[in-house]
């Protein structure tokens, strides 16, 4: 995991509240160095792994979806976007469950963020050093229906 402190990318992309955002397996903050927490950090690490995961996952289904299909070798491409997709999607199905329960506003938005599986397991684990190190494969499957 690479981590771009100060970044111009950064202070960009995130909105009011956010200072860091993960793309892939780099880490982009707007905070420096020394401002930034180790609490932050583990938690961007969760996600770089979960990305790291998903792109596999991908790679793995599309090369079985390309011998039986005889897709083009160049949706291999698309490997890496699995993860903000699921991610995507998490948020929406969150959103709209969320709509029809009452939620609505400007904190049915930070619910729905919130009760992503990927935020969760991030969440439930940033305080812990080494999580990484003992963490299974696919962890975030455990936070499946747990809104």
């Amino acid at each position: 995991m690479r981590v771009f402190y100060e970044s111009k990318l950064a202070k960009r992309l995130l909105w009011q509240g956010y200072s860091t955002i993960t793309l892939g397996c780099f880490v982009f903050t707007r905070k420096s160095r020394e401002e930034m927490e180790r609490q932050v950090l583990n938690h961007e690490a969760i996600h770089v792994r979960q990305w790291e995961e998903c792109t596999a996952a991908s790679a793995v289904l599309l090369t079985v979806i390309m011998i039986m299909t005889g897709f083009s070798v160049w949706a291999y491409l698309l490997c890496p976007l699995w993860f903000y997709l699921q991610y995507g999607m998490e948020y929406l199905f969150s959103r709209m469950y969320h709509l029809f329960r009452g939620v609505w506003g400007k904190n049915g938005n930070k619910v729905s963020y919130e009760n992503s599986t990927f935020e969760m397991e991030a969440k439930s684990n940033e305080m812990i050093d080494g999580y990484l190190d003992v963490r299974t494969p696919f962890e975030f499957f455990r936070y499946y229906g747990k809104i």
